[in-house]
């Protein structure tokens, strides 16, 4: 399901990973899934500035409580999430 729902790059998709980056069982996956999605998100010609700023949150999130990798992924795409939307 989680990485199913990787691959939409919508902030409805990010809304439904949230819970299960708390789950230790499932933190992982769902952290790979914010990155997805958000590195979607963050590639998109069109992202606003509001989204931008929706994927802040939980990219902070996963930098903080994920594998080394996942969290540098996580805080590289928070720093562009930043940027687009005008922090």
């Amino acid at each position: 399901l989680l990485g199913a729902l990787g691959q939409i790059p919508t902030v409805e998709a990010l809304q439904l990973v949230l819970p299960y980056l708390e789950d230790t069982a499932t933190r992982n996956e769902a952290g790979a899934a914010v990155v997805a999605i958000a590195g979607k998100l963050v590639g998109a010609e069109t992202l606003s500035a509001a989204v931008a700023h929706q994927l802040l949150e939980p990219l902070g999130r996963v930098a903080a409580g994920a594998n080394p990798d996942l969290a540098r992924r996580a805080r590289n795409l928070a720093d562009q999430a930043r940027k687009k939307a005008g922090l």
